[in-house]
Formats: structure tokens, C-alpha cells, sequence
């Protein structure tokens, strides 16, 4: 081996992970954004772990007055239903928790969509608006508070971490966890919608 042949073979072993460091220290601030949200990490045979801290989305909910129980608030016909679609979820999330978290957030969309409409509040006629804009008007209007706007907002990147990013795989309960914030935020809608 000579000179030549030994600074390729060098400089060969060294491009990888020299290319790796580079790109993390000018990507350090997205990567943190993306990483942040995830609760697992596997490619190939690296997995890492992120816990995601479900337990501030669900202090958060517990501040915007979200109850997670039956409420009393909207009618037994209404709490039977989204007790159906959610234990339906629920059982969803087992064998699938990233479609169990795809689903719910659909319902939630529905739901805020139809409540919104029904309380006469509509953003745009072109095009379909989106859960969080429904919740701003809702909170302009006077009919949710900031925080409850906030876990919308949550709720929404976590949903959107679980459908879109293929390297995730969340688990089971943190599907369930995620199930029951809906489960709040939608009881919340209907409980407006009964007192107007």
C-alpha cells in the first residue's frame, strides 16, 4: 500500500460519519423539532426511544377544562356514540396505533367541522378548513379558551407525526392516550353545541 492508497482508504473511512456530524450540527434545530415528537425510532436494526410527553398534552387538556369521563354536559345519545366510535379505536389501537391515531383525529375534524357550522361560524366556502382553524374561530367567537385551541394544535402535530413519518412506531397505550384527548375535545364540542 503506498502513500496514495492509504489517505483513500482513510479519508474513505472517515467521509461517513464526518458527512453524518456535518449534517446534524447544520440540521441540529429540525431534527430536534422531528425527534421531539417521537415516541420510537427504528431503522434497520437502530432503534432509539423518544417519549414524547403525552402526559403535558394531557395536563394541557386537563387546563382547557377537557374532561376525560362522561360528561354531563351533552346528551347520553351523543356520549353513547363517541363512547362507540372511541372503544372501537381503542381496539383499533392495538394491532394498529398509528391508524387508531389517523382515525380519531378524522372524527375530531368531522365533529369540530359540524359543530362549527352548526353555531353558524365558517371561515372559508372554497375550500375545506382545517381542524385548527375551526378552532380559532371557536375561540374568537368566545366558545373555547386558548389552551383548549393549544391542545387542538397538539393534537394535530401528533397526528400528523403518526400518519406521515414512516421511521415512527408508536405503541399501543400512547394511541389510547391519544384516543382519550380526542374523546375530550370532542365531548368539549358537543358540550358548546348543547348549551347554544
Amino acid at each position: 500500500m503506498n502513500i496514495l492508497e492509504f489517505i483513500a482508504a482513510v479519508v474513505g473511512s472517515v467521509a461517513w460519519p464526518t458527512s453524518l456530524v456535518v449534517v446534524s450540527l447544520l440540521f441540529h434545530k429540525q431534527i430536534v423539532d422531528v425527534v421531539s415528537g417521537l415516541r420510537r425510532f427504528r431503522y434497520r436494526e437502530l432503534e432509539m426511544e423518544f417519549e414524547r410527553d403525552m402526559d403535558e398534552l394531557k395536563e394541557k387538556a386537563k387546563e382547557a377544562g377537557i374532561r376525560f369521563s362522561y360528561n354531563d354536559s351533552i346528551s347520553e345519545e351523543i356520549e353513547n356514540v363517541i363512547e362507540d366510535a372511541m372503544s372501537d379505536l381503542r381496539d383499533i389501537a392495538m394491532s394498529s396505533p398509528e391508524a387508531a391515531i389517523g382515525v380519531s383525529w378524522s372524527f375530531f375534524e368531522k365533529e369540530i367541522g359540524r359543530v362549527s357550522e352548526d353555531l353558524g361560524i365558517s371561515i372559508r366556502e372554497n375550500r375545506p378548513n382545517s381542524a385548527l382553524e375551526y378552532a380559532m374561530a371557536l375561540r374568537d367567537a368566545g366558545y373555547l379558551n386558548d389552551h383548549t385551541v393549544e391542545v387542538v394544535k397538539e393534537s394535530q402535530k401528533l397526528r400528523n407525526d403518526a400518519v406521515h413519518t414512516r421511521l415512527v412506531e408508536f405503541e399501543p397505550d400512547f394511541a389510547i392516550d391519544y384516543i382519550n384527548v380526542v374523546r375530550g375535545l370532542i365531548r368539549t364540542l358537543h358540550a358548546i353545541s348543547r348549551t347554544e
